[in-house]
């Protein structure tokens, strides 16, 4: 899971995005939600990473490669 400036959560299983959804959550509440998901793109959470600053794409690759690589998931 991503979430944007924006307060927009990404979801991507396995390096591919599966879908987004649009909250309302704006700094500094970005992590007070209750549900992720929006029916179609509801998701088990296995592991949460955050990180202080905002990662580009390889650095977003790497990190779902590590989570992939330590738990098969």
């Amino acid at each position: 899971l991503t979430r944007e400036g924006d307060g927009t959560v990404r979801i991507r299983i396995n390096g591919v995005e599966k879908g987004s959804v649009a909250t309302t959550l704006l700094p500094p509440s970005f992590f007070d939600f209750l549900r992720l998901g929006n029916g179609s793109t509801d998701c088990l959470m296995y592991e949460i990473v955050i990180f202080n600053n905002i990662l580009n794409s390889s650095e977003i690759t790497a990190v779902e490669a590590d989570i992939i690589n330590r738990t098969g998931v």
